[in-house]
C-alpha cells in the first residue's frame, strides 16, 4: 500500500525485504540539489586517477563528488553506505559528462547499459541505484579515451590520460 510521498518498493521472490521510503524533504532542497548536478569529465578524471581506485563516488554536504570506502588495506573503514538517490544522480552526471565530452551515441548507448541507465537516462535495472565505484568510471573513460581526446583536441582542451599512462612511472 503506498502513501502520499512514498514510492512502494516491489518485493521480488526469494529476496529479503526491507521497505524504504524516498520521499523528498519537506524543503525540496534533496531533490533540488540531485536535478542540478552539473559535473564534467574533468571532475570523474580527478577521482578515478588514483593508484589503486578503490571505493565509491558520493556527494557530499555541499554537493560535490567525493570519496568513500576507499581503504585498500584497512577495509574495517569501509562501511560507509551511499544513497541510493544520489547513487542515481552520479550515474546520470557521469553520462551526461561522457557524452558531452565526444563519446558517440552509438558508444553512449553501451555506456548507459552498463551503467543501468536507458536512452534517456533512466533507471533501467536496480544498477542505476547502486554506487558508482572508482574503478568503473576509470574503466570506461579508458575504453572510450580516443573518442574523448578527439573531441578534446578539436576545441584545444589537454587531452586526458589512460590509466597506463598515469601510472607508467610506477613501472620503473
Amino acid at each position: 500500500m503506498s502513501r502520499p510521498g512514498n514510492i512502494t518498493d516491489l518485493k521480488l521472490n526469494g529476496y529479503s525485504y526491507t521497505a524504504c521510503s524516498y520521499a523528498p524533504r519537506e524543503d525540496g532542497q534533496q531533490k533540488k540539489k540531485l536535478d542540478n548536478l552539473n559535473f564534467t569529465l574533468d571532475d570523474f578524471h580527478k577521482l578515478s586517477s588514483g593508484t589503486y581506485n578503490a571505493g565509491q563516488l558520493t556527494l557530499d554536504s555541499k554537493g560535490k563528488l567525493d570519496i568513500i570506502n576507499n581503504h585498500k588495506t584497512w577495509t574495517i573503514f569501509n562501511n560507509k553506505e551511499v544513497d541510493a538517490s544520489a547513487s542515481f544522480a552520479i550515474r546520470s552526471a557521469f553520462a551526461k559528462a561522457l557524452e558531452s565530452s565526444g563519446v558517440s551515441a552509438e558508444d553512449m548507448a553501451d555506456v548507459r547499459k552498463s551503467l543501468g541507465l536507458k536512452a534517456d537516462s533512466s533507471a533501467q535495472s536496480h544498477a542505476a541505484f547502486t554506487p558508482l565505484s572508482r574503478q568503473e568510471v576509470r574503466e570506461i573513460i579508458d575504453k572510450y579515451i580516443g573518442s574523448i581526446n578527439a573531441s578534446r583536441a578539436a576545441s584545444n582542451e589537454t587531452a586526458l590520460k589512460t590509466d597506463a599512462q598515469i601510472h607508467a612511472r610506477y613501472d620503473d
